[in-house]
């Protein structure tokens, strides 16, 4: 037992000692110029300032993996792989093939010239994606029209006339007495529909609701009132247990 326990304990010291023989990361030093002390794909990056003529010390990095460029022609995408598209990266000139490579769009972007719509869909407009020379056909990109805020109506105080339906002039400056008051035509929100009743008499009223006093109540005198919903309470409408 105990022989069995010494050398389970060497084995753990063996593959402790294994796992810290290799170095960290980025901590590999070499020689600017000499990859040899680097792992495969590696490089060796300068770390300091280097001089002519002295051997200029660094560090082993991994070289970045960067997407293959693929190069195209504006309004041809049949080059590029799927969800990417010929994206310009020059300026374009007149009867030339306008040069670019396939960049991954996450909106497919419909190409057009500018002045024809037709391409777009509902809602865009082909705007310049290049600067525009006076006769000669402008490319763009149909790209998506902002619907611009509604303007309210103008009018005058107390003349509701220019208005919609459910709409009013209210007041959008300062009103000066005898003097016409500029304003807006505004929605007006719809009332309740009110139910007129008896203060006593529930028979109007919907159930839930009971006949609530609008009006100041004179003993002898019929008391008017509007059918209100009563607010349910633990023991049903009015609270009561």
């Amino acid at each position: 037992m105990m022989h069995t326990l010494s050398l389970l304990g060497l084995t753990g010291i063996a593959l402790a000692a294994t796992s810290t023989t290799n170095a960290p990361q980025f901590t590999i030093p070499c020689t600017v110029g000499n990859n040899a002390p680097c792992p495969t794909s590696w490089f060796c990056t300068q770390t300091e300032p280097c001089q002519t003529g002295t051997p200029c010390h660094g560090v082993c990095f991994t070289t970045p993996t960067l997407p293959p460029v693929i190069p195209c022609t504006v309004g041809n995408n049949a080059p590029c792989p799927s969800g990417s598209t010929c994206t310009p990266t020059m300026i374009s000139t007149p009867s030339v093939p306008w040069g670019g490579q396939c960049i991954s769009a996450p909106t497919p972007t419909t190409i057009c010239t500018v002045g024809n719509n037709a391409p777009c869909s509902q809602g865009s407009t082909c705007t310049p994606t290049m600067t525009c020379t006076p006769g000669t056909p402008c490319g763009g990109a149909c790209i998506a029209t902002p619907t611009p805020p509604t303007t309210p109506t103008p009018c005058i105080v107390g003349h509701d006339r220019p208005c919609g339906k459910h709409s009013t002039c209210t007041p959008t400056m300062t009103c000066m007495t005898g003097k016409p008051c500029s304003g807006a035509c505004i929605a007006t929100p719809t009332p309740p529909v009110s139910t007129i009743c008896t203060v006593g008499n529930n028979r109007p009223c919907s159930r839930g609701s009971t006949c609530t006093p609008t009006m100041t109540c004179h003993p002898g005198t019929p008391c008017g009132g509007a059918c209100i919903a009563v607010p349910t309470g633990p023991g049903g409408p009015g609270g009561c247990y």
